[in-house]
């Protein structure tokens, strides 16, 4: 392949410590500051698609993020050789 990714599943301090043992706290504070952003997104791109069918949030009880544990992919796609 071509490219290469980093997944972050979980708490991203434990991926972060292995990588960076003396200097991880400024990668784990924009990871988690990104981490609400996109799950925002997501919750606002769920509820239109959802209202686009007719289906308000309240009808799917389990289309909320409170209990998800969603998983973060990184890409790096360099040139194509």
């Amino acid at each position: 392949m071509w490219s290469e990714g980093f997944t972050i599943i979980g708490s991203v301090y434990e991926h972060a410590r292995k990588l960076w043992p003396k200097s991880y706290t400024t990668f784990c504070d924009l990871i988690e500051e990104y981490n609400e952003e996109m799950n925002k997104l997501a919750e606002k791109l769920m509820s239109l698609m959802l209202g686009s069918l007719g289906v308000t949030m309240e009808d799917v009880q389990w289309a909320n993020s409170s209990g998800s544990c969603p998983a973060l992919q990184f890409n790096s796609y360099p040139a194509c050789p």
